[in-house]
Formats: C-alpha cells, sequence, structure tokens
C-alpha cells in the first residue's frame, strides 16, 4: 500500500502467492498497477479503496473477490500491508540480502511523507536513486526504494521489471526469516503479527502453518524455500500475451494494461496455480 498524503490510497502491489510449506516452494505473479478491469470500470490499484466502502472494516476483501472472479480460484488469505509496515518488518530481521541482477537509476523517486496537494517543486517532490549490480544488503528503506522503483530510463523502468524485483524482495525476505533463531526478535514479529494480521489470519492458522512450515526446514539441508516468480504475458511482445497495451486514443488518454482476453486470461493464472 502507498499514498503520499494528498493522494488517494492505492495499492503500489499487487500479488498473488501460493505457499506450500511441505515441499518448501512459493509461487508468485504479481499484477500490474495499471490493469484496467473493465467488469469494475477501473483500474486494479483503485480496489482497495473502493472496498473501503463495500466492506469498512476490510477493504482487502473487494480485490480479494474481484481476483477470485477474474483467475476462477480460491483465495485463502488477503492480506494488506503498508509500505510503513512492510518498512518496519524489514527493519525487524536487520535488513535483507538481495543479488542485485541489473544496475539502474532513478532520477524521479518520489519522497515520502511530502503533501503533493501543496508541493510543486520537483526538488522537494523526488530524489535520485542508484543501484549497482551484484549481492549487496539492504536496509528497509534502501529495499523499498530498490522495490518500488518506476522511473529508470532503461528497462529497468517497466511494470515487468518493478514486478521482479518485487518478488525478488520478497524471496530476500522469506530466506531471511528462515535464519532467525533469536527470542527477541521472534517476540517482535509476533508482535507484529499480532498488530497486523491477527484479523486475517487466527493464531490457530498460524501455528498450524509454521508447523508443517519448520518441519519442512527441518528436513531440508539449506534451510530455505524455493520461489518460482511470474509475470502476465504482454501482447504484442508475447505472441500469446494475456494483455495488452491499448493506444492512448482507445484509453481516454490513460496509459493502462487491458485483458486480451478473458478465457486465456483465466487459463494462464490457472497453468500457474494449479
Amino acid at each position: 500500500m502507498s499514498g503520499r498524503d494528498g493522494d488517494p490510497e492505492l495499492t503500489d502491489t499487487m500479488m498473488l502467492l501460493q505457499a506450500n510449506f511441505e515441499n518448501g516452494k512459493i509461487i508468485t505473479l504479481s499484477f500490474p498497477r495499471d490493469l484496467y478491469l473493465e467488469d469494475y470500470q477501473t483500474k486494479i490499484n483503485a480496489l482497495y479503496f473502493y472496498g473501503k466502502e463495500k466492506y469498512s472494516n476490510s477493504p482487502e476483501q473487494f480485490p480479494k473477490e474481484a481476483i477470485e472472479k477474474l483467475g476462477n480460484l480460491k483465495i485463502d488469505y488477503a492480506i494488506a500491508i503498508g509500505i510503513e509496515d512492510l518498512e518496519k518488518l524489514i527493519s525487524i530481521v536487520d535488513g535483507v540480502e538481495i543479488d542485485v541482477p541489473t544496475a539502474f537509476t532513478d532520477p524521479l523517486f518520489p519522497v515520502q511523507g511530502v503533501d503533493v496537494s501543496k508541493i510543486t517543486d520537483p526538488k522537494i517532490l523526488y530524489e535520485q536513486i542508484s543501484f549497482e549490480k551484484g549481492l549487496q544488503k539492504m536496509d528497509s528503506s534502501t529495499a523499498l526504494k530498490y522495490m518500488r522503483s518506476r522511473h529508470s530510463e532503461d528497462d529497468q523502468g517497466t511494470d515487468d521489471a518493478r514486478a521482479q524485483r518485487q518478488q525478488l524482495v520478497l524471496q530476500a525476505l522469506a530466506n531471511k526469516l528462515t535464519t532467525i533463531r533469536d527470542p527477541k526478535v521472534f517476540g517482535q514479529l509476533y508482535r507484529f503479527y499480532l498488530d497486523r494480521f491477527a484479523k486475517n489470519i487466527s493464531i490457530s492458522e498460524l501455528v498450524k502453518i509454521s508447523t508443517v512450515f519448520i518441519d519442512y526446514l527441518s528436513k531440508n539441508e539449506q534451510n530455505k524455500i524455493s520461489f518460482e516468480k511470474h509475470q502476465l504475458s504482454i501482447y504484442p511482445a508475447d505472441k500469446n500475451g494475456v494483455i495488452f497495451n491499448p493506444p492512448l486514443w482507445q484509453s481516454k488518454q490513460q496509459w493502462i494494461y487491458k485483458i486480451k482476453d478473458q478465457t486465456k486470461f483465466t487459463e494462464s493464472i490457472n497453468a500457474i496455480f494449479n
């Protein structure tokens, strides 16, 4: 979740995740934030915002319902986590290690905490961030900048590259969690769960999931879980792509992705998770 002062609360990232702790495998699929949904007459990143009207106490249920319908599948849990919360979680585990595959510079990264309804000076609104190629430890602030960057002038500025970076951060965080042995850190993580996720996943469900997960790790020599990362295929770069970018004159001057064929779109999601 993101939203600077003066902005509507839109989802910065939306990801469908399947975790199988019996074989230590996590499958992820990222949805572009600019994916336009005809049935809802809005982009996918606005569903949480509109969900506040439909489900005032759990607005994350609205995007959950939409993705279940789009993919013809059942989602067990829907969790909305704010940027500040993710930053806190990464901070609790003392940062993450990420093997950056491609160096890039983003000259227009939004500075957090700036009220865009009052401030117009680009020197205040934006900062330049850069990342070098290779394995590096990132603190919470740096990891979030890495995963959220959108304005690199090379191919790292694309939605596809951004989705891949988000998945890399998630993978690094998951792997870091498997190394935690400090009781104090466990206590902080439990407090974080109570504050943020208790309403989404009950303590009994959490214990059940954790038990299976711990059993897997105890039998796995590498003590790591494996990740299988996916993005939606884009036409015409991929002749079998399930989404496409229509010309601006067809989309009322909005830069969006649209679903090319609903049946094939649904089939592609089911092929990933079934």
